[in-house]
C-alpha cells in the first residue's frame, strides 16, 4: 500500500515540507492548529486536518489513521504540542521525525530568558512601555503589565479575544500578519514608541533579526525568549530520511 505520512505544520519549514512531500507517492495528512494555518499548508494532494488536539486526541488520531511515520514541524516554542506528538507517537509505536530550524547565537545585547513568565518578571522591575511581539499565546504571562503593553498579534478573532482578556484596548493592539522586514518594524516602532521589545528566538525566518535590528536603532532594550529546543533536523534532512527510509517514488511532473 501507499505509505501514509502525518505532518504537523506550524512554521514556514512545515509548509515547505508539505509541498516537497507532495511530489512523492505517499498519502499525506497535514495537521495544523488553526484553519488559517491549514490554508497556508494546503499543498497539492494533501489532506488538511485543522484544529488543536490534546495528547489523548492525538493518540486516538494515530490509532485511527495508522501512519507509517509522523513529522513534527510545529513551532520550536510550542513545547506542549511537541510533547503530545512525541508521547502519542511512542504509544502508537510510530516513528517521529522532528524538524527544527537552525538558530544563530542570541544577540549579545539582548536579555535572554527561558519563558514569557520570566520575561514579564524581568520587566516588572523596570519602567517603560513594552512592544510585545511574541504572539497572543504569551499574553497571559504579561497580564499584570497590561497597561504598559503594545501587542502585535495575528489578525484573528482568537488573538483579539486573548488581548481583551488581559484588558488591552484597541490602541494597544497591532493585528497584522508577519513576518515583518526591518522597514515595516521601523514604521510600527515609530508609530508605537516603546522602551522594550520582547520577542522569541525564531531566527531570520521568524523575523527575529529584523525586530531586534529595528529596536536597537531606536535604543530599545531587547528581552529574548530563547528557543526551548536544540534537537532536530532541517526540512531537507528530514525529507531525505523519509524518502530513503520509506522508499518513496517521485510523482510524474504533471501528477501534481
Amino acid at each position: 500500500r501507499m505509505k501514509k505520512i502525518c505532518l504537523f505544520s506550524g512554521t514556514s519549514e512545515g509548509r515547505e515540507l508539505a509541498f516537497s512531500l507532495a511530489r512523492y507517492e505517499a498519502e499525506l495528512i497535514v495537521c495544523t492548529a488553526t484553519g488559517y494555518g491549514g490554508s497556508l499548508s494546503a499543498s497539492p494532494r494533501a489532506r488538511v486536518c485543522a484544529g488543536e488536539m490534546d495528547c489523548s486526541e492525538v493518540e486516538r488520531f494515530f490509532e485511527r489513521e495508522k501512519f507509517d511515520c509522523v513529522i513534527d514541524a510545529t513551532h520550536p516554542h510550542a513545547r506542549a504540542v511537541t510533547q503530545n506528538i512525541r508521547d502519542a507517537a511512542s504509544a502508537a509505536n510510530v516513528k517521529c521525525f522532528r524538524v527544527l530550524r537552525g538558530l544563530p547565537a542570541p544577540d549579545s545585547d539582548a536579555v535572554c530568558v527561558r519563558s514569557a513568565s520570566e520575561a514579564a518578571a524581568y520587566l516588572s522591575a523596570r519602567n517603560g512601555r513594552i512592544f510585545l511581539a511574541t504572539g497572543s499565546r504569551s499574553l497571559a504571562a504579561f497580564a499584570e503589565l497590561a497597561d504598559r503593553i503594545v501587542a502585535r498579534v495575528l489578525p484573528r478573532s482568537e488573538s483579539l479575544r486573548e488581548c481583551e482578556a488581559i484588558g488591552l484596548t484597541p490602541a494597544q493592539i497591532i493585528a497584522m500578519q508577519g513576518p515583518f522586514d526591518e522597514k515595516e518594524n521601523d514604521f510600527l516602532m515609530e508609530r508605537y514608541p516603546c522602551e522594550w521589545l520582547v520577542t522569541k528566538q525564531a531566527g531570520q525566518r521568524g523575523g527575529t533579526d529584523a525586530k531586534i535590528a529595528s529596536a536597537k536603532r531606536r535604543g530599545m532594550g531587547v528581552v529574548l525568549i530563547l528557543s526551548p529546543e536544540t534537537e532536530g533536523e532541517s526540512p531537507s534532512a528530514v525529507l531525505q530520511k523519509v524518502v530513503r527510509e520509506y522508499k518513496l517514488a517521485r510523482r510524474e511532473q504533471n501528477g501534481i
